[in-house]
């Protein structure tokens, strides 16, 4: 079974959410998507992520 993940990341000296990724699986094929928390894009710190 597959659970959300909450994305915390460092802003400044601050650990801060950044959003949350939900793993899914269709057709045999895994994936995830990834939501950024509201708060963390209304923060003018607040950075891109990039899983690459």
């Amino acid at each position: 079974m597959s659970t959300d993940v909450e994305v915390v990341v460092a802003v400044g000296e601050r650990n801060v959410l950044a959003g949350r990724l939900y793993p899914h699986q269709r057709r045999g094929v895994e994936s995830a998507s990834f939501i950024y928390a509201d708060r963390y894009l209304a923060n003018s710190a607040s950075y891109a992520l990039d899983p690459k």
